[in-house]
């Protein structure tokens, strides 16, 4: 039992830190809407691709969608 609360321990102190070195977030891709599991509120949309270029502190994006077969 003392082996496992120092590794709960070394967890504990130790996954904090490992948060604080991570690197930003970048979420630059090509991001598509997957409408089987998507609840759409019943919007007529077949498909959205949104481009994003996410170069810190710049953040672009383009949006496409289809809505009732007009893009």
């Amino acid at each position: 039992m003392n082996f496992a609360r120092r590794l709960l321990l070394l967890a504990a102190v130790v996954a904090p830190m490992a948060l604080l070195g991570a690197s930003t977030p970048d979420f630059t891709g090509t991001w598509k809407l997957n409408v089987d599991k998507s609840d759409l509120g019943g919007a007529p949309m077949t498909a959205v691709v949104v481009r994003i270029q996410h170069k810190d502190p710049e953040f672009k994006y383009t949006t496409k969608a289809t809505v009732d077969g007009q893009d």
